[in-house]
């Protein structure tokens, strides 16, 4: 991985203000402004294509399929966010709750798995600095799950 360009400190500078960008935009707006995290999220993809086209050693493929599929759901979310979209191929409200918890999900999951070891590098500014993405990162999912847990037990007793 030290041969892949961003340990070069123009090219980790680009990579890291677009990530950063990228990342305050999704942890405060996660679908409602997709088309804006969609265009921040160009410039980050255009930042990673060209640091691996430039790149001496080979990039992992489980590593690209992995986070090509993080940039497929950014992408199809902010495409399904356009209503008229969505009603041209018939996707119904409930369907369209579905696709976009299971693209926020598998977004939350990449961003997580690319985020979580970053905190623990560097000296006590490095960690602080970090530390309210790395919350957000871990508390985000989780939130998700007990507010959907809430709505699946709330659903059994009316039920009932």
């Amino acid at each position: 991985m030290a041969n892949l360009g961003w340990r070069r400190p123009r090219n980790r500078l680009g990579l890291e203000l677009s990530c950063c960008g990228q990342r305050r935009l999704f942890c405060v707006y996660p679908v409602a402004h997709a088309a804006t995290n969609a265009s921040a999220h160009l410039v980050h993809v255009g930042l990673v294509a060209f640091l691996l086209y430039i790149s001496a050693t080979p990039f992992p493929r489980w590593k690209l399929v992995f986070f090509g599929l993080g940039v497929f759901w950014v992408y199809s979310l902010a495409l399904l966010s356009i209503r008229r979209i969505t009603e041209f191929w018939g996707i119904d409200p409930r369907t369209w709750r579905i696709v976009r918890s299971i693209g926020v999900e598998y977004i939350a999951l990449v961003f997580l798995f690319d985020f979580a070891p970053k905190p623990f590098y560097g000296d006590v500014a490095n960690r602080l600095m970090y530390l309210p993405f790395f919350v957000m990162a871990i508390a985000g999912p989780l939130l998700r799950l007990a507010a959907a847990a809430k709505r699946l037990a709330g659903s059994q007793r009316v039920a009932v």
